[in-house]
């Protein structure tokens, strides 16, 4: 596989993702949680308050709905959108190997996804500590950049997976993300392992000893609850990689 050649795609792809109105709209709801915070803090909410807040702020709010939402929009678009528009023969007419842009495609979105997804994370702990809330620990702020990383990484392989096989990519996503990845970690015994999000709780609840992070059962060690979404998203990638080499583009243009 080409670097060289892969670098050049996921260049592209990542100033594709950071232009026009999209940037304008996936700013605005990566904005969303600073300005939750922003307002709790002028509604006179008290240091640990807040503190607190930002942590919950981020399990109830961004990961499963900003970081969530912002990752189906940019890798879907991936495939589905130059399916559509037939632009995909501009990369193919120039001899570029389809597994070089199938995982530029994937690190271009990816570069773009954390464009957003990070200060998504981090900038309301900030906004929290304009306002007077203590400094988090440092935990925390691994923590969350952990989790919101994994998860851009992740779920970010599996949409770009269904923006390539289907044209229903974007309702099945948000069927993933707001069903699956929601319901079934409550349901008893063993399921809720076969979501991400337990993974992910799981890894802040073994990094975090106190506070709303740490409220969550730790069946695995960190090793594993990090290996898990690692592996998730490198066989999504591998089968984007695999299924565009060996299908015919595009497999049917319709509204995403």
């Amino acid at each position: 596989m080409s670097v060289a050649q892969t670098l050049t795609v996921a260049r592209m792809s990542l100033k594709g993702g950071l232009r026009g109105f999209r940037l304008l709209g996936l700013g605005a709801l990566a904005a969303v949680p600073s300005a939750v915070v922003a307002a709790l803090a002028a509604s006179g909410a008290g240091p640990s308050t807040l503190a607190n807040s930002t942590e919950s702020l981020f399990l109830s709010l961004t990961l499963p709905v900003v970081i969530l939402l912002l990752t189906l929009v940019l890798f879907v678009a991936q495939f589905r959108t130059e399916i559509e528009d037939d632009t995909l023969a501009y990369l193919l007419a120039r001899s570029v190997p389809r597994t070089e842009i199938a995982v530029g495609k994937y690190f271009g979105a990816l570069g773009a996804a954390l464009a957003f997804s990070l200060p998504a994370t981090f900038i309301p702990l900030a906004v929290a500590g304009a306002a007077g809330a203590p400094a988090p620990l440092a935990a925390v702020i691994l923590s969350l950049g952990t989790m919101a990383f994994l998860a851009t990484m992740t779920f970010g392989a599996a949409y770009c997976f269904l923006g390539l096989i289907t044209r229903s990519a974007l309702l099945i996503g948000l069927l993933v993300g707001f069903l699956w990845e929601e319901l079934v970690p409550l349901l008893p015994g063993y399921a809720p392992r076969l979501t991400i999000v337990f993974y992910l709780r799981n890894l802040a609840a073994l990094l975090v000893p106190t506070g709303p992070l740490s409220g969550f059962s730790t069946p695995y060690s960190l090793p594993t609850v990090i290996a898990v979404p690692v592996a998730v998203a490198i066989v999504f990638l591998g089968l984007t990689a695999g299924v565009f080499r060996s299908r015919e583009v595009p497999p049917g243009r319709t509204t995403a």
